[in-house]
Parts: structure tokens; sequence; C-alpha cells
């Protein structure tokens, strides 16, 4: 499978778990954490039945009344699963499936030799069109301060490079 070597980087996991913050799937236990739709609450979780593929359920209400189908650890729309899992050969929804779609995301996004490199506030930048959580983000949801963000994949175990 396509990134099998690269999803071993210390760094790239702990950036993974980054992400699981930031949108807020790692408040779930983690086998949990890759069936989480959006609108999910720890008191009123909301998981998808079948790992088969990208649950595709819209879900509205009045904070968010355009609605999103975010679903997973990493919270995919579905448009963009199914370009990530025809791109990279993905046979379902499964939580290896979800991290190699992630990676290829992060791919897709340049950040993935910064991460890999250490280099975790360039990365956040170059993704933070792609996980509207993240700072910088230009979506108008709520985003996460860089300094959390970075303290907690510290705690992860992610290495800062000292040259940006």
């Amino acid at each position: 499978m396509r990134y099998e070597t690269t999803l071993k980087n210390t760094n790239l996991q702990a950036f993974l778990h980054t992400l699981a913050y930031s949108e807020g799937t790692n408040l779930y236990p983690l086998a949990d954490q890759y069936r989480v739709k959006f609108g999910s609450t720890p008191k009123k979780p909301r998981l998808c039945t079948s790992m088969l593929d990208h649950p595709r359920e819209i879900y509205q209400d009045k904070a968010f009344p355009k609605g999103s189908d975010a679903s997973g650890r990493y919270q995919f729309m579905s448009f963009t699963w199914d370009v990530l899992r025809k791109s990279l050969d993905l046979p379902d929804f499964s939580p290896k499936c979800q991290d190699v779609a992630c990676t290829g995301l992060i791919s897709m996004c340049n950040a993935l030799n910064d991460i890999c490199l250490g280099r975790f506030d360039v990365a956040v930048q170059k993704c933070n069109r792609t996980w509207a959580s993240l700072p910088g983000s230009p979506y108008g949801q709520p985003t996460h301060l860089l300094v959390a963000l970075r303290n907690y994949y510290i705690t992860m175990g992610g290495q800062i490079s000292m040259i940006e």
C-alpha cells in the first residue's frame, strides 16, 4: 500500500494524532475515532456502522445549516474521499486506509516532507485550507492556536526542527 513506509515516521504519526486532536475526533476511543461522523459529541456520538465506504450522511443543525458529511478520524468529506480512494486504490474506509488517505492528502498539500523533517509550523500553514480546524484556515470555523497544536504534537512524540 502506498505510504506504508512513510506512515512509520514518528513525526507523521504525531501529526496524524494532532489532526485528530484538532478535528475533535481524539475525544473518542481510538477505534471509534475512525468511525466519527460530523455532528458527533462524546455524549451523543454519531458513528459509522460500516467501514466499507465513506458513510455519505449529511448532518445539519442550526449552528451548521449548510451541513457536512465529514467522517472518520480526519473528517474526510465524501468528495475528497472519493478522489483519494481512487488515486490511492483504497479498498475501504478502514483505519489503515484513512491513515493512508490522510497521508496522501497531506502530500497533496505539499506538506509531507515538512512534517517528516519536523517543520511543524510550515506544515500546519500548508494544510490549513484542507482542515478547517487548523490556525489560519479561511473557512470561518473555530480553529486552534498554533502553540496548542505544537505542544500536542510534541506530546505525541513529534520533533520540531530548529530550522523552519
